[in-house]
């Protein structure tokens, strides 16, 4: 996988490589100095054919290596397996009608601000990295590890949860009557009473999603260009780190345009266009009653401003598998990147 994001003529192994979960690298010079050390040694004092082929504050390995270790396939497989099993638990709980009744009514109120609310998901992903760094840190024979190096590695790990969040925050609507009118739950004025049950669970998501992509890319970045440029798995692995740093970017322009996180109520396509044989539409922002301010042109070339409604169930339900698609083609995007750099990773790393 990793071959998708190098050049033509770098996916040659550099000498001192060696799979991830080959035993037999432990002995090899540019393996063995490095066992159970993710920090403190200088590179500048290193024979370069003796450089280890990823970062320092990468490694995450015991002193001794006496027993097999798991290969880079078992490894992607369980980042895989844990990702499937929050896809599931995230459709029940992210769903705000579902969430709201089985708590009783205690959780999926529906609060005036989602301000804050992101600050849940990021904690729990920080929370559960720093309990895997310390399981890993308080191991025999890993404990001259650095936590905070252990912690940000696996805050890098793949991930693809949020793309199914963003696919149900387009698609999964639920009507509802003028009951909820004096609710938060809708606004009648942008949504014409169609709740978008994973709205806030997509907004907070994307949000903390973000703020990892940004640390991943931080992390990865500095450390990276720490490794001496003599290093032979440079030209192997610059690549997939360069891509690696562009995915808050990308993540920040499907959070813009394709599935804005600025629109909790309604449709999630900011902009809209609608053309037929009669008039042309050019709507722009939602006004009060469910309309949008916008300009018609007819075929006489004749133009008028004012209110434009849309009730065209068939250009919305276009509108949302576009919105959708494209989306889900950003965020796969950036997932791709993500797995497509662990599996470069783990061809490199041996039994660090």
């Amino acid at each position: 996988m990793g071959v998708f994001f190098s050049r033509p003529g770098h996916d040659q192994l550099p000498a001192g490589s060696f799979a991830a979960g080959d035993v037999a690298s432990a002995k090899s010079p540019s393996i063995a100095p490095y066992l159970g050390v993710n920090t403190g040694i200088s590179y500048g004092d290193i024979a370069t054919e003796d450089l280890p082929p990823i970062p320092l504050e990468w490694i995450v390995s015991p002193r001794d290596v006496d027993k097999s270790c798991p290969d880079g396939s078992r490894v992607l497989a369980w980042f895989a397996i844990t990702d499937a099993v929050i896809v599931c638990l995230a459709i029940l709980v992210a769903h705000r009608s579902f969430i709201y009744h089985a708590s009783r009514r205690l959780l999926g109120r529906r609060r005036r601000s989602v301000g804050l609310t992101w600050t849940i998901p990021f904690v729990c992903q920080l929370i559960a990295n720093a309990a895997i760094a310390g399981l890993v840190g308080n191991t025999p024979g890993y404990e001259h590890l650095d936590k905070a190096n252990i912690f940000t590695v696996y805050l890098a790990r793949p991930r693809y949860y949020y793309i199914p969040l963003a696919l149900l925050r387009v698609l999964v609507t639920i009507q509802r009557s003028s009951e909820w009118d004096k609710t938060k739950i809708i606004q009648r004025s942008r949504d014409k009473r169609l709740e978008f049950p994973y709205a806030d669970a997509w907004i907070t998501t994307a949000i903390s999603e973000l703020l990892l992509l940004i640390v991943t890319a931080i992390f990865t970045g500095v450390t990276w260009n720490r490794l001496p440029g003599r290093s032979e798995a440079r030209s192997f692995f610059q690549d997939n780190v360069s891509y690696v740093s562009s995915t808050p970017a990308i993540m920040v322009l499907c959070m813009v345009v394709f599935v804005p996180v600025f629109i909790r109520y309604g449709e999630a396509f900011p902009l809209q266009s609608h053309y037929t044989d009669g008039p042309i539409r050019a709507q722009g922002w939602r006004n009060g009653g469910g309309g949008h301010w916008g300009a018609k042109v007819n075929k006489r070339g004749q133009a008028s401003i004012g209110i434009v409604n849309n009730t065209d169930k068939k250009a919305i339900a276009i509108k949302r598998a576009v919105s959708s698609v494209i989306g889900c083609i950003f965020l796969g995007f950036v997932c791709l990147i993500q797995w497509s750099y662990w599996s470069r990773f783990l061809q490199l790393s041996g039994v660090l």
